[in-house]
């Protein structure tokens, strides 16, 4: 086997940017497409996002967020530790 090593000018975390760019920005146009086929949110209306600070909680709120890029509706978040995971060392 031999392993080619490519190199590159370009750091290495912008190189993982734009190649994650693409994946997120199509990640958001199949939220928007669901919310607007499934009519899931009018005008105005008011959103609360409950979250517990994990990943999975903190793309759902970017995704909300991103999807309405004119601010027509009003998102707030909550949050509430229950401190059911322990203390992180």
């Amino acid at each position: 086997m031999i392993l080619v090593w490519r190199t590159s000018r370009e750091p290495l975390a912008r190189r993982i940017k734009k190649r994650n760019n693409g994946r997120v920005s199509e990640f958001l146009q199949r939220v928007q497409k669901a919310v607007e086929k499934r009519k899931l949110f009018s005008r105005g209306q008011k959103i609360l996002v409950a979250v517990s600070g994990g990943v999975d909680s903190m793309v759902l709120l970017h995704a909300l967020y991103s999807v309405d890029p004119k601010n027509r509706r009003q998102i707030s978040v909550a949050h509430f530790n229950h401190r059911l995971r322990g203390t992180r060392q």
